[in-house]
């Protein structure tokens, strides 16, 4: 886990899934509330923005598109008051 996640919520993972060419998000919430996700390249541009969705408490996943370009990614997990960023490299597409 990341510093700054609320207490019971958390993002398990972000990776690549070269089979279906998108990005799976999968993440944990000890009760329910709404999340977003936000992917940014390292110049600061915005790749995606998705909707902001209310998730009941358990394991969510979320199948997010690909960028089009390996390098690296930050995503931003909205989640309540808190906006972790987690670095991630995607090598080749």
């Amino acid at each position: 886990t990341s510093l700054g996640f609320p207490k019971n919520s958390s993002l398990v993972n972000a990776y690549y899934n070269y089979n279906q060419d998108k990005i799976i998000a999968r993440f944990h919430l000890d009760y329910p509330q709404e999340i977003s996700i936000d992917l940014f390249d390292v110049a600061g541009s915005n790749i995606l923005l998705t909707n902001t969705e209310f998730y009941t408490e358990g394991n969510h996943e979320i199948l997010l598109p690909a960028p089009d370009n390996a390098g690296v990614y930050f995503f931003i997990y909205n989640a309540g008051n808190k906006t972790p960023v987690h670095k991630k490299i995607m090598v080749s597409k």
